[in-house]
């Protein structure tokens, strides 16, 4: 399933600015509404903050690097739902201070796989030997599916 949401362009040092989408919702006395994958259904907050221990707006670690977790499961913008977006990285901050570049990602309507991206370089930064800013392309080479998970590893 290809989703469309609202292209956006931000600066990030926080997420907080480029988040678009609301993926978690609460089921409790207050009811908040969500919409994770395009068909109205959403991520559980009770799950989520289970499976995160409890770990709703803190920072944890993924494959190295610093990841803050959205407050979810308040009907607030919880993820960015990718559409092409530009998202610039400031000169200097908290994330300008790595080498490579992490998702925690989810798809929706199964795995997605092979989806590609461009890293586009500031003037000065990573030129190529015309002196060029040189742009970098990515692939994820499989993002797993919000219900069914990635693929269980043999024991």
């Amino acid at each position: 399933m290809l989703r469309l949401g609202p292209a956006l362009a931000c600066a990030i040092n926080s997420t907080g600015s480029c988040l678009n989408n609301t993926a978690t919702s609460t089921f409790t006395t207050t009811t908040s509404t969500a919409d994770a994958d395009g068909s109205g259904n959403s991520i559980n907050s009770a799950d989520l903050t289970s499976a995160s221990a409890g770990r709703v707006g803190q920072t944890v670690t993924v494959d190295g690097a610093n990841v803050t977790l959205p407050k979810f499961g308040s009907g607030a913008y919880d993820n960015m739902l990718a559409s092409g977006q530009t998202i610039t990285v400031p000169d200097s901050g908290v994330v300008n201070t790595g080498d490579s570049v992490v998702f925690l990602a989810f798809a929706t309507g199964g795995a997605a796989k092979g989806a590609i991206g461009t890293i586009t370089y500031a003037k000065d930064n990573c030129l190529d030997p015309d002196g060029n800013p040189a742009d970098q392309s990515y692939q994820l080479d499989s993002v797993p599916d919000w219900i069914s998970g990635p693929p269980r590893r043999p024991r």
